[in-house]
């Protein structure tokens, strides 16, 4: 399953996040990736495109703990700690 991408701002930047539902979701997680701008390899937390972050691996994964505005603000603080440059 496709979720709709959307746009997280801020401030003047803009983020087009892309977020792929497996069959088996939630017991699965969900697959996070950065579709606009493009991003330095290794950058933010990202790597081709995908987020980098252990809780939405598999053996991190708990769907009773996590909630998608959990991850979703996971991934802006991942961007920001991690120095994502375009």
């Amino acid at each position: 399953m496709r979720a709709t991408a959307g746009k997280a701002g801020c401030g003047d930047a803009r983020v087009h996040v892309e977020v792929l539902f497996p069959e088996a979701f939630p017991e699965h997680p969900p697959l996070v990736m950065i579709r606009s701008p493009l991003l330095v390899r290794f950058t933010g937390g990202v790597a081709g495109g995908a987020i980098c972050l252990p809780p939405i691996f598999n053996e991190g994964w708990n769907p009773k703990h996590f909630s998608m505005d959990m991850i979703l603000g996971w991934v802006k603080a991942s961007l920001v700690r991690e120095g994502a440059r375009v």
